[in-house]
């Protein structure tokens, strides 16, 4: 099962493949979330490995961060956090970003999809970017740099599949996608920073920043 889920998550990368499970109809939120959460556990490990293996300054200086959020020098707590907030956010984002979207295609340009296929492919797409990215960090805390940049492509190209993906389960016109994707993104961001926000007031900058 979870080989076959592994599988399909970088098959997600190829678009014509991401197409083609875009138009199952059989995507769960609950599958969508458990590949995202696997997919997680792989690619913070990997991350972890980098941290307390690697000898360079930039390992280094990440162990120090890590370890200004408790449990001792070796940064336990502070990697906890970290990898529960990134599931966290990640998984929100692609739940609004997929309803918000998704209202968009039907409302305004006639699309067919559900939004919750259109999040489960999501987050087989950024299941497999997430191990992937976690990788380049691996590699690039260990001493190399190229992988880095590879990060960097990558996260641009995950940009384009989410135009694929987005097209795809809901079967309208590229000007409908790209309208979609702006209006999500604008939702996003403006829930962001009244998040920000609300944790100044609460927490004031200094809280902020160590959250």
């Amino acid at each position: 099962m979870y080989r076959d889920l592994f599988s399909k998550m970088f098959h997600s990368l190829v678009p014509f493949r991401l197409r083609e499970f875009s138009k199952e109809k059989n995507g769960t939120l609950r599958e969508g979330i458990i590949a995202y959460v696997l997919a997680s556990i792989v690619g913070f490990a990997l991350i972890a490995v980098g941290c307390y293996v690697g000898s360079s300054e930039i390992a280094e200086q990440i162990q120090v961060l890590l370890g200004t959020f408790g449990m001792g020098d070796s940064g336990l707590g502070g990697l906890f956090i970290y990898s529960v907030y990134g599931v966290v956010s990640g998984i929100g984002a692609a739940l609004l970003y997929s309803y918000v979207g998704g209202w968009c295609a039907v409302r305004f340009f006639g699309g067919k999809g559900n939004w919750r296929q259109l999040f489960y492919v999501l987050m087989l797409v950024f299941g497999a970017i997430v191990i992937l990215n976690g990788a380049f960090q691996l590699l690039g805390i260990l001493g190399s740099w190229i992988p880095m940049g590879l990060a960097v492509i990558l996260s641009i190209y995950s940009f384009y599949l989410l135009y694929v993906a987005t097209r795809a389960v809901y079967g309208i016109g590229r000007p409908g996608t790209i309208a979609c994707i702006i209006l999500a993104y604008l939702v996003l961001i403006v829930l962001y920073v009244l998040l920000v926000m609300m944790l100044l007031a609460i927490f004031g900058p200094a809280g902020v920043l160590a959250v």
